[in-house]
């Protein structure tokens, strides 16, 4: 807390408090030693006019030692409860007292009220030394609900108060990663050159040097991150297997960036070799992608964009999806090109998509519509069909069937049946009659019930099970 309030030996002298009015509104000051913090609340209570209320059931407690100048009330209520661990609330006619009893409070009350006391810090006193350390609380807070811009904000607040302090490296890692996740490398670069020469700078140094090649590559500069992580490793060996894991992953990204695509993907495979890294997840099929494709190995590139795609957000993931499509369309998969539109139709890549998608529909002898994806599909599946190519319009299908709820009514019953008998002609009835019962969930419209039991009758008589088929004709799915 901002307050200077801390828990002493047994001293039993004290000052006591020192009470002031200014514009109705009570200040308090005090410079106490060995204060019994019953005897404070009962000051405090009895001097403002106000009942105290719950405790009698507090537990004994250390004398403790508080100093302060002209502080509010409420600032000072809790100061002296923090310093004991007791909550208190202040009412216009009493305060209340309880045990602070944080093991009763979830991981995400605890983060609420963190957060609530660092900024009711910041408000009351904001020029107190402990202001940095509750900026950097802040932004971790932010950090962790995913909220990048608003923790970037805390920790250059956690900085700018102090840029010579201990807390100054940490907070300017911090800073650091969130400008990598905003993609403002240049930003990240001075970041972290801030912390590779900070006087307080200790075990973040061979992190911060890292960190400071990994933006230096990600700003296009591979040939000098290279020299940089070579000098690293020379200086400063890894120390485990996490470090030398994102150490191989920085170097494959460097690789990338020096036109050294056979090393990069050499440098990609021993990072992975080491096991799964989430952090590192979204750069992982970004780098695999790149070096695919220049490799001319199109169609896994295009998985490889997929991938970074699912584990993207927002702008990163737009460019990923325009990225696989393209990759798919070099691979000749138009259909692929179709399946990742109809991924992508809410994002700001749909704009971009479209001429790829036409491209594709072309290649495919598929007339224009506004049916989108799932349309498309479907349609080179009904023509697969009528060709005598069940296993090539079940492919289509599975990729257009988890679209269906983009159709119309009538156009998912019409996909919904489809896809059911391609299924039977794949010999897959179960999973064939498992799809019409799902679409009949629910249902009450007598024509599509018996449409749907009608191609499940018709399936099951096919496939010799004649005492389900009849069920099936009578209406029972």
């Amino acid at each position: 807390m901002m307050a200077l309030a801390l828990l002493l030996s047994l001293q039993t002298d004290s000052s006591g408090l020192r009470w002031s009015e200014v514009d109705g509104q009570y200040l308090i000051s005090a410079d106490i030693v060995g204060a019994d913090p019953r005897k404070l609340f009962g000051e405090i209570a009895t001097r403002s006019g106000r009942k105290l209320v719950g405790i009698e059931h507090l537990p004994a407690t250390l004398p403790i030692t508080l100093a302060f100048t002209d502080r509010p009330l409420s600032w000072v209520t809790q100061a002296v409860a923090g310093s004991v661990g007791w909550h208190v609330q202040l009412r216009s006619d009493r305060i209340e007292l309880s045990v602070d009893d944080l093991s009763r409070l979830s991981e995400s009350e605890l983060e609420n009220r963190l957060q609530a006391a660092c900024l009711r810090a910041l408000r009351n006193d904001g020029q107190n030394a402990d202001a940095p350390r509750a900026e950097l609380a802040l932004g971790t807070i932010e950090e962790r609900r995913g909220n990048v811009q608003a923790a970037l904000g805390h920790f250059q607040s956690a900085v700018e108060r102090d840029p010579d302090g201990e807390l100054a490296p940490q907070a300017l890692m911090h800073a650091g990663a969130a400008h990598i996740r905003l993609s403002q490398h240049v930003q990240a670069i001075e970041c972290f050159t801030r912390v590779v020469g900070h006087t307080h700078t200790g075990a973040e140094q061979a992190e911060a040097r890292l960190q400071l090649t990994r933006a230096i590559a990600l700003n296009g500069d591979g040939r000098q991150a290279l020299f940089l992580l070579d000098s690293l490793d020379q200086q400063s060996p890894a120390a485990n297997d996490d470090e030398r894991q994102t150490r191989e992953y920085v170097r494959a990204l460097a690789c990338l960036k020096a036109e050294r695509r056979a090393e990069a993907l050499e440098a990609l495979a021993r990072a992975e070799n080491t096991g799964a890294s989430p952090e590192w997840a979204r750069t992982a099929h970004e780098l695999r992608a790149e070096v695919l494709a220049h490799f001319g190995r199109n169609r896994d590139a295009a998985l490889a964009w997929l991938a970074a795609g699912k584990t993207s957000t927002g702008e990163a993931q737009a460019q990923a999806w325009i990225k696989a499509a393209d990759q798919s369309l070099l691979a000749g998969d138009a259909v692929g090109v179709l399946m990742i539109q109809g991924l992508a139709k809410d994002s700001t890549a749909a704009t971009a998509l479209a001429p790829m998608a036409e491209l594709a529909r072309k290649r495919l002898g598929l007339s224009k519509h506004s049916d989108g994806a799932a349309g498309d599909l479907l349609e080179i599946a009904w023509r697969a069909m009528e060709r005598g190519q069940p296993s090539k319009a079940l492919a289509a299908l599975e990729q257009a069937y988890p679209l269906r709820e983009q159709r119309e009514p009538e156009a998912r019953l019409d996909l919904v049946l489809l896809y059911a008998r391609a299924l039977g002609a794949n010999q897959q009835v179960d999973r064939a009659l498992d799809a019409l019962r799902l679409e009949g969930s629910g249902v009450t419209d007598a024509a599509v019930l018996g449409r749907l039991c009608f191609m499940a009758g018709s399936l099951l008589e096919a496939a010799g099970r004649h005492e389900e088929a009849f069920a099936a004709f009578g209406g029972k799915l």
